[in-house]
Order: C-alpha cells, then structure tokens, then sequence
C-alpha cells in the first residue's frame, strides 16, 4: 500500500534517504555506503552487491548456453547484449590491426 501512498517511513541512518520497504533501505546502505559486495561467484569468485547481477553473471561460465560466436575471435556468450558489446571491440580491434 506505501507504494501507492509514497509513504517512506524508513530513513537511512547516514544520509537521511526514505524507503518504503525496510529491505530497499539495508540494500542501500551495502551498495551506497559500505561498498559491500555480498555475492560471491563460485566459479571465478568475482563479487557482487545484488543477487540479480551475480545470477545474470553466472551465465558467462555455461558452455552449454553459449549460443552467439564472434565470428572474427571464436569468443562465445550466452547473451545477444554480450556479444553485440564485444562485437563492436572485437571488429574495430581487428581494423586497426590491418593497418
């Protein structure tokens, strides 16, 4: 209902910020004010503040799901978004090595 309402009735201690819910204000205060990095992955053990990003970075490491190759460097990704990102380094890397 706060949603509707626009009541925030949970302060951050450290910089006076409203949340509605509890659970936002304590992810603000990792992410915001102790650069706190809860997740860990278990194959490369990078580390992330959310749960959804460490999920979505998780897919890097799934052979099987790999779906889009680079066609200059065999590199694959699991996301058209990674491989669209990588395409536009990987292309402009190989024109400047022809000249």
């Amino acid at each position: 209902m706060r949603t509707h309402t626009g009541e925030k009735p949970h302060s951050c201690s450290k910089c006076g910020m409203n949340f509605a819910d509890p659970s936002n204000r304590l992810r603000h205060m990792i992410i915001i004010h102790t650069g706190g990095k809860l997740h860990n992955c278990s194959v490369c053990n990078k580390t992330f503040s959310l749960l959804h990003n460490m999920k979505r970075h998780m897919k890097i490491h799934d052979n099987d799901r790999q779906k889009f190759s680079c066609p200059v460097c065999s590199k694959a990704f699991v996301t058209e978004s990674y491989w669209k990102k990588h395409m536009e380094n990987c292309t402009l890397n190989e024109l400047i090595d022809a000249f």
